[in-house]
């Protein structure tokens, strides 16, 4: 049977990876622009492994803490050929990523026939690789796993990738919801996706038992086992409460879309509800008192985006009620967004106060009650709506995974609620059946956050060694070339860059982004240890839309969230409630 693929198929399959080889282009630019005419110096060598791993920040916003200075610093030279190495290797991985989603179209292009035989394809013929989650590391994984070579499942109970850097947005109407997520059957048209939850993992038998999201005739929730031969894990970390009282049962959170639809019904509530002639001027200042717990980049950004929404458009339709809104951030700390530079922590908290956001640093949450917040030092603050942002902490499946292996058991990161994973993001006890990335892994000898930067850069990586089909239960991950005969020798050589043993998974980071409102964002731009400037106010307003929008994950959406900015910089938001 012959196939053919149209012109759109290519240009939709190079569209996926060209801004990662403009990323390249624009990094060696930028290099040689900032220091071709600069005296040769030495520069800190920050251990690219190195981060605080309790901060909460955005996907592409993961940076690493300095390891102590070596007795004598690398020459800046070798550090930028070190991370622009890096670069390049990643843009020769893209490269052939697009080889995959060529071929991936190709098949999408044959007949309906053999796609449903393939699909049902079970294991025995191709090893099925079933992936649990659709979050970034799941989706990362979906989009670059060659389906020629597995029989690849999804499970999840979201059928859709979420861009969450841009949620705090959505919550208020600055862009729509469905603006910033895909489709997970999008992602890879010839993986197959069943909608349900994962409650349990058998390691040793190779099953996990799944619960159906979709009610039958008869309004049961139906429990299967479904085989693997690897599992992915990518189920990721749930909003954590750190054991504080009232939390779950009073404050709203900001992880999911369901989170940000009820936040935003909340958020005009309170206004509907204050403006009623019945209540009095002292419980309209209460129910017009809105606190954020967390100063991270969360908590943070949903400030800037409330700040917009008040000031543009509730003000507008509430004039009577603006001048009694309040706003606060607690943060438990003593900065805000501590993953940034000091100087950029300071423009952000001048900006959040600028705008009328009292920012109460160093003070812990004790309890939280219907109608007000109790403080350490015994402060109560009254309030109408709290937003929780103030980190996360492991799902129950994770920590039942943790218990069914006594490596993992055992493991200092096990006792922290989060699986241990070697440099090749193998579960420590599952011989390589089990991969695992994102919140809720701990790679060995390289802390990261808990960021979704890390967790799409962990998900390319497993695509990619799954492709090139390494033999995942040896010590080291390593290609037997004698199962190939003479001409596959050759061919696999070249395919695998002379790599017969697979490198370990390295980070690079790639800089750190807030947006703190009225058109004011925090840039910090980098490469790996190169940093190139820090913008902040316009200038990093403009940097902040220009790479949010590059990195959606497609063409229609990077065209939806241009026109929700557009009509919402145009009409306003929208404050109908339904």
């Amino acid at each position: 049977m012959t196939a053919s693929v149209s012109g759109a198929a290519y240009t939709a399959a190079f569209g996926q990876h060209r801004k990662n080889l403009l990323l390249l282009c624009l990094t060696i630019v930028t290099v040689l622009k900032t220091h071709a005419f600069l005296p040769l110096r030495t520069l800190g060598h920050a251990n690219r492994g190195s981060s605080p791993s309790t901060a909460q920040v955005r996907p592409l916003v993961a940076p690493l803490q300095a390891a102590p200075a070596p007795s004598e610093e690398p020459p800046f030279w070798s550090l930028v050929f070190s991370d622009l190495f890096l670069l390049f290797d990643r843009t020769l991985d893209t490269v052939e990523d697009i080889g995959v989603h060529l071929r991936r179209a190709t098949e999408r292009d044959m007949d309906r026939r053999f796609r449903r035989d393939r699909l049902t394809t079970k294991a025995g013929t191709k090893k099925r690789v079933m992936i649990l989650g659709t979050g970034w590391g799941g989706h990362a994984v979906t989009k670059v796993v060659d389906t020629g070579l597995y029989e690849v499942v999804i499970v999840s109970p979201r059928n859709f990738f979420l861009f969450t850097p841009m949620l705090a947005g959505s919550s208020v109407g600055t862009v729509d919801y469905r603006s910033i997520i895909e489709p997970i059957r999008a992602a890879n048209p010839l993986a197959d996706y069943y909608e349900a939850q994962a409650l349990a993992i058998y390691p040793n038998n190779q099953t996990v038992r799944i619960r159906s999201e979709i009610p039958n005739e008869v309004g049961e929730y139906e429990d299967f086992l479904a085989p693997y031969d690897i599992l992915v894990y990518g189920c990721g970390a749930q909003s954590g409460t750190f054991g504080t009282p009232g939390v779950r049962e009073h404050a709203f959170f900001l992880k999911e879309i369901s989170d940000a639809v009820k936040l935003r019904q909340a958020l005009v509530d309170r206004f509907e509800r204050a403006n009623m002639p019945s209540v009095s001027m002292e419980e309209k200042k209460r129910i017009l008192s809105f606190v954020v717990v967390g100063g991270g980049p969360t908590g943070v950004e949903f400030s800037g985006e409330f700040s917009d929404f008040l000031n543009r458009d509730l003000a507008k339709y509430y004039p009577a009620l603006v001048d009694l809104v309040s706003f606060k951030i607690i943060q438990a700390g003593s900065r805000i967004l501590p993953v940034f530079d000091a100087a950029l922590q300071e423009q952000g908290l001048e900006v959040l106060k600028a705008q009328g956001i009292e920012v109460m640093l160093n003070r812990k949450v004790l309890k939280v009650e219907e109608k007000h917040i109790e403080l350490d030092g015994g402060e109560i603050l009254p309030y109408g709506l709290c937003v929780w942002a103030a980190g996360t902490a492991p799902r129950d499946i994770t920590k039942s995974l943790i218990a069914a292996i006594p490596e993992q058991s055992a493991s200092t990161a096990g006792q922290r609620g989060r699986l241990s994973v070697d440099r090749w993001l193998r579960v420590q006890g599952t011989n390589g059946s089990i991969l695992a990335l994102g919140d809720a892994v701990e790679v060995e000898g390289l802390p990261l956050p808990a960021t979704g930067q890390v967790a799409a850069q962990h998900g390319a990586f497993l695509g990619r060694l799954l492709n090139r089909e390494y033999d995942l239960s040896t010590s080291n991950p390593t290609f037997d070339l004698e199962k190939v005969n003479a001409f596959g020798k050759v061919a696999n050589v070249l395919r695998l860059r002379g790599r017969l043993e697979a490198q370990a998974f390295s980070f690079l980071n790639l800089g750190l982004l807030a947006y703190v409102g009225q058109a004011n964002a925090l840039a910090q731009v980098q490469t790996g240890n190169l940093k190139f400037g820090e913008y902040s106010a316009r200038a990093g307003n403009l940097l902040w839309r220009s790479v949010y929008l590059v990195k959606q994950v497609s063409t229609r959406n990077r065209v939806l969230v241009l026109n929700d900015w557009l009509r919402t910089r145009v009409f306003g938001r929208d404050i109908s409630r339904f």
